[in-house]
């Protein structure tokens, strides 16, 4: 990696650093006042960059297609698991709109 690259990784990084105060501020706001730009066409907040709603269309699928054969349990913890993921993705998405 050059330089230049370096020094474009570290602008970002600090960027993150500056911006997470503002989105888990906004994440708070959110929490307790209700979502301040919701657009539930599209099923996010224009003001947290969060869902809406979050969805486990692959749990889902997979409770569908076992027809309760499969153990709840485990259902459940792909679900929490989906949703942990879309979480983190819409955190990540939150920052790097803050930082453009």
């Amino acid at each position: 990696m050059i330089r230049t690259d370096q020094d474009k990784i570290t602008q970002y990084l600090n960027g993150i650093d500056q911006v997470r105060p503002i989105l888990d501020s906004r994440y708070e706001e959110c929490d307790s006042q209700g979502h301040k730009e919701p657009d539930v066409e599209n099923n996010n907040c224009g003001y947290c960059f969060r869902h809406l709603r979050y969805e486990t269309p692959r749990a889902d699928r997979l409770r569908d297609e076992t027809e309760g054969q499969f153990n709840a349990s485990i259902i459940v913890e792909k679900a929490r698991g989906e949703v942990a993921n879309q979480k983190a993705i819409d955190k990540l998405s939150g920052l790097n709109r803050l930082i453009s």
